[in-house]
């Protein structure tokens, strides 16, 4: 009896589907891996930049209760849009569609109240495709910190 030296073709067509679905399930790994590093990258940068207006309106206040409250108004309150990395009080209004931190930012702060106590809600906002996230934060600033 002679045995058959050499591998048939059936056996060639599962080895090879077997590793194409290996290397597909890699794949899909890798991009889906890549898009949560993007997504956390991106939520970080907005961490960063919300948290930084907070410092600089807080050192605003500390420098001019009065100059600072007057940025304020009564609910709903005045928007300003933060759209640049330096920061200076903008006109009231808000950022529309515009993202211009970064061109992938836009960064809202909002602030509500009169008299000794001013809530600031803070928004930074980003497209990832078809969706919007955000990073929002609310502080409130008295008076007599």
């Amino acid at each position: 009896m002679s045995r058959n030296q050499g591998v048939t073709l059936l056996e060639v067509l599962v080895f090879v589907t077997i590793l194409s679905m290996l290397f597909v399930g890699v794949a899909a790994a890798t991009t889906s891996s890549l898009r949560r590093a993007q997504f956390n990258q991106r939520k970080i940068f907005a961490t960063r930049f919300t948290e930084e207006l907070e410092e600089w309106m807080r050192g605003e206040k500390e420098a001019s209760w009065t100059a600072f409250a007057a940025k304020s108004a009564v609910s709903p309150g005045n928007i300003y849009c933060f759209n640049s990395v330096t920061l200076s009080w903008p006109a009231v209004g808000s950022c529309g569609s515009t993202y211009g931190l970064t061109n992938l930012y836009k960064r809202e702060a909002t602030l509500i109240g009169t008299g000794s106590q001013i809530t600031v809600n803070i928004e930074v906002e980003w497209l990832d495709g078809a969706n919007t996230f955000s990073v929002p934060v609310t502080t409130v600033f008295s008076q007599w910190e």
